[in-house]
């Protein structure tokens, strides 16, 4: 007595105890991402058909995904931005390896990233529809200076917003004052000004 030979399952396999004859049992079992859904084994019978029904393997594993690392990043002199650049995730799918959307909520890499937190987040689909997200911070910071005090009897004119690394600040005097001592001072990095103030005599 035999049974017809089980036709080949998408994505996965099985094995039989005595082939296609009387009372083999065939095992089925799904590759690596996959899981089985349906009857696990089946039993050539008396009346030469298969027992149960055939199973199928459907991808139920997410893809795994991994953002780069978070970052820092210093303004330029003079901006209140940076430029940040960082490279795309790193994404496998554990089924059949097939990535058909990867989504990326936030600025692009390059941007000018205003100061402050900004999240990144990454988001892949693989073709079963299954997801993975994964996240990473942009931080920016803006290295200021001490707010100047203008001189008695006269004012003060700054480039950028005044504050920040690279700002100019120039003394003036009212009418009928001089200026005795630097004429402007610069924010450095060290978040300090340059030269010390003058007045107005």
């Amino acid at each position: 007595m035999r049974c017809h030979a089980l036709p080949f399952i998408t994505s996965g396999t099985y094995t039989c105890t005595n082939g296609v004859l009387l009372d083999s049992r065939c095992d089925y079992s799904c590759s690596s991402g996959y899981h089985l859904e349906g009857d696990r084994s089946r039993i050539c019978m008396e009346d030469g058909r298969w027992s149960g029904g055939e199973p199928v393997c459907v991808d139920i594993d997410p893809p795994k995904i991994r953002c780069p690392h978070s970052r820092e990043k210093m303004a330029e002199p003079e901006k209140l931005t940076a430029r940040v650049y960082w490279d795309p995730p790193l994404v496998k799918d554990s089924a059949d390896g097939t990535i058909t959307r990867l989504i990326l909520r936030g600025p692009e890499p390059g941007s000018h990233f205003p100061e402050g937190e900004h999240v990144i987040r990454y988001t892949a689909y693989d073709r079963a529809y299954n997801r993975a997200s994964c996240k990473f911070i942009v931080k920016v910071q803006v290295r200021r200076c001490p707010t100047l005090k203008p001189p008695q009897h006269g004012y003060l004119t700054c480039t950028s917003v005044g504050d920040n690394y690279g700002a100019t600040c120039e003394y003036h005097c009212d009418g009928g004052y001089e200026r005795q001592g630097t004429p402007s001072r610069v924010c450095q990095s060290s978040r300090q000004w340059s030269g010390s103030p003058p007045i107005c005599a």
